[in-house]
């Protein structure tokens, strides 16, 4: 079976079409990977906002600092938990 020409240009054609794509894909990861600079800045309006709707609706069981209820790990007269302590990252449990 003899390759023609126009064969040979058709499958370089493709061949070049996938290399691009690819180099394209891994250039795209490249760039993602160097844009995780963590989470963008807060805005103070956002925090206080925020701050607002924590205290309005989470404080009252687990403190205006987020300490949590007294023995928090012991169930209480109900058998229910207390409210735990908020960790760093705002997390109960």
């Amino acid at each position: 079976m003899e390759v023609t020409t126009r064969k040979l240009l058709v499958i370089a054609t493709v061949i070049l079409l996938l290399a691009a794509m690819a180099i394209s894909v891994g250039l795209g990861a490249i760039a993602d990977t160097r844009n995780e600079r963590g989470p963008p800045p807060l805005d103070p309006k956002d925090v206080r906002i925020g701050r607002e709707v924590y205290l309005q609706y989470c404080a009252s069981c687990h403190g205006r600092r987020g300490e949590g209820e007294p023995n928090w790990r012991e169930p209480n007269a109900r058998g229910e938990l207390p409210a735990p302590p908020h960790d760093a990252e705002g997390h109960t449990w």
